[in-house]
């Protein structure tokens, strides 16, 4: 069975209404800082730990 597109109509709506999102509110900044905020938080654990890595010897 073959469909017979020729009388289709392609959507008409622009990008703004097809959009599923809220543009804008810095959002790359939050997660920039956040980001950053775990980059910083890791570091200072490892710092604490004493940065050792557990490594088994064969």
């Amino acid at each position: 069975m073959q469909l017979d597109n020729r009388d289709a109509v392609a959507p008409s709506k622009s990008t703004t209404a097809v959009r599923q999102g809220v543009t804008g509110h810095n959002v790359r900044y939050v997660l920039g800082f956040g980001l950053a905020g775990v980059v910083v938080a890791l570091l200072i654990v490892g710092t604490y730990m004493g940065m050792t890595l557990p490594v088994s010897s064969p």
